[in-house]
């Protein structure tokens, strides 16, 4: 779990890389639960990686993550 909440601290400075190199740790812990979580994080911080043309939602799991990706940052618009 520490390992987790220091990956999302991370994300939420948006050190991306760094992030995602810790969150991939988290894939082989005993953990499904914090598993899963760790893989949309991750999935985010591939897409936030990404140039910005690149980062325009075309499927609806896309649109999903992104809509996830900004509730997490606090943007609501």
């Amino acid at each position: 779990m520490k390992l987790y909440d220091e990956a999302l601290g991370l994300f939420h400075q948006q050190k991306f890389q760094r992030a995602k190199q810790e969150l991939e740790k988290i894939l082989e812990g005993p953990s499904k639960e914090l598993a899963d979580r760790a893989r949309m994080h991750i999935r985010i911080a591939e897409q936030r990686m990404k140039p910005s043309q690149e980062q325009n939602p075309r499927t609806p799991e896309d649109h999903y993550q992104r809509g996830v990706a900004m509730m997490n940052l606090g943007r609501w618009d």
